[in-house]
């Protein structure tokens, strides 16, 4: 669902998202009575959000969409492909938001952190690495995207129609817009998910020569340089498009020790796009992408120590607790920016990748499509888990000149083919992507003050093949008297093929970086025993499954949509290889474990509203999740050793709502409200413990019962010569989250509830020159201090500590069109 539009100067058409006129209203006009109820429907939404707000104290998330410029006697209609077909958003029978490429320069949009703030049900986990983050939607959120291990994301990110591993800012250069999908996904294009899936749509060549230049300058020396040109090289036949940016800033968290920043900025993004129509029936569709990043990492700051004072011989104290007390006595008087780590933390990231989309009219109403993608993905992180001055949990990153410690190369491929035949529309195809190494991936911890480990490469792989294919039926067409009553029905049948290696050795009694370098006899982490050379460990797996879609939509009048959805998804299961470690085999129990599933039934309303000059949107969505075979940690046995692991250890039900809104009073000012409520519970998760550990009353994780988003725009009524003048300004909230592991006890479990505000003034065609926008901004203007996750070792090791969000922000940018 989405609903968000701005108004400005000029009809354009770019990508996915249209600026058109407005089309009549059709089926007669609404009556004021209709209106009005919609107007009230409009504001339920901000009414809504300010009811949980009151109930919880403050947070974050919802919303979105705005269409670039329209006339002012023009109203903004939303295209998405969410269907993998142009349509306008509000006659999409399912919930998702759609967010153009000028709200997110508005909004200042450079990260996932930052999109949450206008995405209802969207919540994104940082983890140790700013720029490679998982999202969770409607209380489901990924695994990792270890294809070695099977399991995967609850919703994958893509980008021009390809998954993509990387989420960092390199993704939101020069967008058309998002899309983010909620529910099950699968039966149209891509990968399967449970959760949902978010479209990054890259702007596209077009017919007109220009281009832009931009500059901003903010706190922190924030310095972001950026330009695009597009070219049509042959009128209609041969586009190009190309860009660059540059980002730096210096970091907002220090290092009293070593005098280091940390979470600064240092990016670099190049893009390149290229569509070729060598005939009418033909389009050939390129876009390259190089990102490359070279950052200090996150603050990693100590919170709490798991250790007794008037006790220090307390056995219920794990032994490193004395250390880590000492550590967080020596930060007493520091404040949450200010850290003393001894882990040489970095954050090195460098990802490339083409896309090719071939599109070819075999006749008027037969369409065949194929999506080619080539992408590789190389980081290397280093981080301080335990936030203090001793080596109790240091993850050094690559130690190899040369490597990384994640080095993978994604293949994807997509046949599509389209049809309409009368009342009928058909979508068919298959999928296919591979995952292999693309060089050495070596990786060293110290661990617990005592140990280095020593991970000499690791070859993760994995295959993913499926058939797919959704029919549509318009029942109008047959029974005139159903006029506007839709049905659909999509399935797919996916299989998974996954492997590992991993050469891992362990030096008892040594810390140090980098580790020492194998020699015959050196200790093997695993193969649990085994001695040097032998510490190669090896295992596979396969897994397969369905997912399906059913739904039905009726337009009632041109201007309101009922849709009802019932779907299943599906995500891989996979292998525990570490059992193969310690002596196990393929035929041990909790090596596999079974694929997880969703099934989603949902309801919703979309409507577009007028009354006098004021218009506006009302969108709803109510959903039910029933979610089985979750995928969760869990002891493993292995003879008389113990180990952790995956396992389907729960299901759980989860119920939600989400709202979005806008009201809009002609051309001067604007009010937009997203709110989404979810109310997830297990139904059962215990695990196999002797006795039985039963968990069933475990908070979710990342999944706030309640977030919302509220922003306004204020057009100042100046004339024409001065050019346009905007005030704007946005909040959003997210309640209580839990981001705890399986003991809800532990201190610093829970983000309590924030609040994010943020203005901004745009001074668009400055002066009325025709070229230059001028805007300033401010973000986080109340300085909140906030959380986004925690690593909880309470229990285990003897720490809790955890990452913080951006503090207040000011900027100015210059922008120059040509």
């Amino acid at each position: 669902m989405s609903s968000r539009r701005n108004e400005g100067l000029t009809p354009r058409v770019r990508g996915a998202i249209t600026i058109a006129g407005a089309p009549a209203f059709g089926r007669g006009t609404m009556s004021n009575r209709t209106a009005a109820l919609l107007v009230a429907a409009s504001l339920m939404a901000m009414t809504a959000a300010t009811n949980a707000h009151a109930q919880e104290a403050p947070d974050q998330s919802t919303t979105a969409v705005s269409a670039d410029t329209v006339s002012p006697d023009q109203e903004g209609e939303i295209v998405v492909t969410a269907r993998r077909v142009s349509e306008n958003q509000q006659n999409v029978p399912m919930s998702l938001t759609a967010v153009s490429g000028t709200e997110l320069r508005e909004k200042d949009v450079q990260t996932v952190t930052d999109l949450q703030k206008l995405v209802p049900s969207l919540t994104v986990n940082t983890g140790l690495n700013r720029n490679n983050t998982s999202f969770a939607i409607r209380g489901q959120r990924g695994g990792s995207l270890t294809a070695g291990l099977g399991g995967g994301p609850s919703v994958v990110p893509y980008f021009a129609e390809a998954p993509v591993y990387a989420s960092g800012p390199g993704l939101f250069f020069d967008l058309q817009n998002i899309q983010v999908l909620n529910g099950p996904q699968g039966t149209l294009f891509g990968q399967n998910t449970t959760g949902g899936a978010i479209l990054f749509e890259p702007a596209r060549p077009t017919n007109e020569f220009g281009g832009y230049m931009m500059g901003t300058y903010g706190s922190y020396n924030r310095l972001d340089v950026e330009g695009v040109i597009n070219l049509p090289i042959v009128a209609d036949k041969l586009l190009f498009r190309a860009g660059i940016q540059r980002q730096t800033r210096e970091g907002f968290s220090h290092d009293v020790t070593s005098k280091r920043d940390y979470d600064n900025r240092d990016s670099t993004v190049y893009r390149a796009s290229l569509i070729a129509r060598p005939f009418s029936w033909l389009e050939n569709y390129t876009v390259g992408s190089l990102y490359v990043s070279n950052e200090q990492g996150p603050a990693v700051v100590l919170l709490a120590a798991n250790y007794n004072p008037a006790n220090p011989a307390d056995p219920t104290k794990p032994p490193l607790g004395a250390l880590v007390y000492s550590a967080l006595q020596a930060r007493a008087g520091l404040d949450v920016r200010h850290v003393s780590l001894d882990a040489q933390t970095r954050d090195r990231l460098r990802s490339s990748s083409i896309n090719n989309r071939t599109t070819i009219d075999i006749t008027s109403n037969l369409k065949l499509t194929n999506i080619l993608s080539y992408a590789r993905y190389q980081t290397d992180s280093a981080r301080d888990d335990d936030g203090t001055l001793f080596p109790i949990q240091n993850s050094n990153g690559a130690y190899v000149p040369g490597s990384w410690n994640s080095d993978i190369i994604q293949f994807t491929e997509e046949l599509r083919l389209t049809g309409n035949f009368g009342p009928l529309s058909v979508q068919t195809g298959g999928y296919y992507d591979r995952t292999s190494p693309g060089g050495v991936n070596s990786y060293t911890q110290e661990l617990q003050t005592v140990a280095t480990t020593n991970q000499t490469d690791a070859a993760l792989r994995g295959k993913s093949r499926a058939l797919f294919g959704q029919l549509g039926l318009d029942v109008g067409k047959i029974v005139p008297a159903l006029d506007g009553l839709n049905l659909t029905a999509g399935y797919r049948y996916t299989w998974n093929d996954f492997a590992v290696s991993i050469d891992l050795l362990v030096y008892p009694g040594v810390i140090s970086f980098p580790p020492p370098s194998p020699k015959p006899g050196d200790l093997c982490q695993l193969p649990f025993g085994a001695v040097y050379p032998n510490c190669h460990l090896s295992a596979a797996g396969s897994t397969s499954g369905d997912s399906f879609a059913f739904g039905a939509d009726y337009k009632v009048t041109d201007k309101i949509l009922l849709f009802a959805n019932y779907k299943k998804g599906y995500k891989p299961g996979g292998i525990n290889p570490i059992l193969i470690g310690l002596g196990g085999t393929v035929d041990s129990i909790g090596f596999l474990f079974r694929p997880e599933t969703v099934k989603t039934t949902e309801v919703g309303i979309k409507t577009e509203w007028r009354a006098g000059g004021v218009r506006g949107h009302f969108n709803a969505t109510g959903y039910i999740n029933k979610y089985n075979d979750i995928q969760a940690n869990v002891p493993l046995l292995i003879g008389a050793l113990t180990t952790g692991g995956t396992g389907n250890a729960a299901k759980a039900t989860i119920k939600g709502v989400e709202l979005e809104g806008d009201i809009r009073f002609g051309r001067l000012f604007s009010i937009n409200a997203g709110y989404a409520y979810t109310d997830a519970k297990y139904d059962r998760y215990v695990l196999p413990t002797t006795p039985p550990t039963d968990l069933t009353n475990l908070p979710f994780v990342y999944t706030p019962k309640n977030q919302f988003n509220v922003s306004g725009v204020l057009t100042l009524p100046v004339p024409d010569s001065y050019g346009e003048i905007k005030l704007s300004a946005n909040y959003a909230w997210k309640g209580r989250t839990y981001v705890g592991d399986t003991d809800p006890t532990q201190p610093f479990s829970f983000v309590d509830p924030y609040g994010l505000l943020g203005a901004r003034i745009d001074w668009n065609n400055f002066l009325n020159n025709g070229h230059v926008d001028l805007s300033v901004f401010a973000t986080n203007l109340t300085n909140k201090t906030y959380r986004t996750n925690v690593i909880q070792q309470y229990n285990a090791t003897g720490y809790s500590t955890a990452i913080f969000g951006e503090p207040r922000m000011y900027g100015v940018s210059l922008r120059a069109r040509f």
